[in-house]
């Protein structure tokens, strides 16, 4: 089990001597968020001597699969490799900063900004789509959904154009894949970009009202925190534990992922149920 740290749990990980966990993997924003910190010393001495695996960030994931062939899709990885020297350059970001990687954070904070905006630009036209055709009728199907299995089989087309979206960057990026559809089904069997696709599905329901519990809904925001959750789930792999103090993030992960493959806990709950008698 790995965890894969919100930005509101750097502080609290445990010293990995002390640590459920085999190792830590930090979403690219995360990562520049302790950097950009005042004093990042704490949350950077927390990460040493963890096995450390690095996001890729959503762009370039996003041109990554438009230019992969079906198979590959399948079985691609979000990840930077270990062996890589990016992966170096990143570690020594961790351990030894400079002011380059300073600047470099600044980089992927604002390029993750740029683009969620993008996303959540498509978001809000999606919502206001729904939201039209629920007011005159024309919207086929329940208007509201009960979970995200009947959700996704009462809008299977919708879920499906949301992934030629945004691998298409909206049309202006061409595809390697043999077809659209193939493209879908290529990435709904790879376990990350599902769950990830998942979760924007599920974020639009619920910027929609679309959720018959209202719990699960909420308007959009005009901050960029709500993006930065929706795509972390990207990152964690079957059997990872999301690491958040945010409660209505952890129910947005149970939403998208009912069966448990990936949880969103605090910290300290994760610590409880590997030492129930502290």
């Amino acid at each position: 089990m790995r965890a894969v740290l919100d930005n509101n749990q750097l502080t609290p990980l445990p010293a990995p001597s002390e640590s459920p966990f085999a190792g830590v993997t930090l979403a690219p924003l995360a990562f520049a968020e302790i950097l950009l910190r005042k004093d990042p010393g704490n949350a950077l001495d927390s990460l040493c001597g963890y096995d450390l695996l690095f996001g890729k960030e959503l762009s370039v994931v996003m041109t990554e699969i438009a230019g992969l062939e079906e198979s590959e899709i399948r079985s691609y990885r979000p990840y930077i490799a270990p062996d890589s020297p990016m992966q170096a350059k990143y570690a020594a970001a961790i351990f030894a900063p400079q002011p380059k990687h300073i600047e470099a954070a600044r980089a992927i904070k604002a390029g993750n900004r740029s683009f969620c905006q993008r996303l959540a630009d498509i978001a809000i036209k999606s919502r206001k789509a729904v939201l039209e055709s629920k007011s005159s009728g024309k919207f086929a199907g329940k208007s509201r959904f009960t979970d995200i299995t009947e959700a996704l089989a009462e809008a299977p087309s919708f879920h499906r154009s949301l992934i030629t979206m945004y691998v298409t960057n909206g049309g202006a990026r061409t595809i390697a894949a043999a077809s659209k559809d193939s493209l879908v089904e290529s990435v709904l069997a790879n376990p990350n970009l599902d769950r990830l696709f998942r979760s924007i599905f599920a974020f639009v329901v619920s910027v929609s009202r679309g959720w018959t519990d209202q719990t699960w809904n909420y308007d959009p925001s005009g901050k960029r925190d709500d993006w930065t959750d929706v795509i972390l789930p990207l990152y964690a792999d079957d059997g990872d534990v999301i690491l958040t103090a945010d409660g209505r993030f952890r129910r947005h992960v149970a939403i998208i992922d009912p069966n448990g493959r990936v949880r969103a806990l605090p910290v300290a709950d994760i610590i409880a149920e590997h030492n129930p008698s502290t």
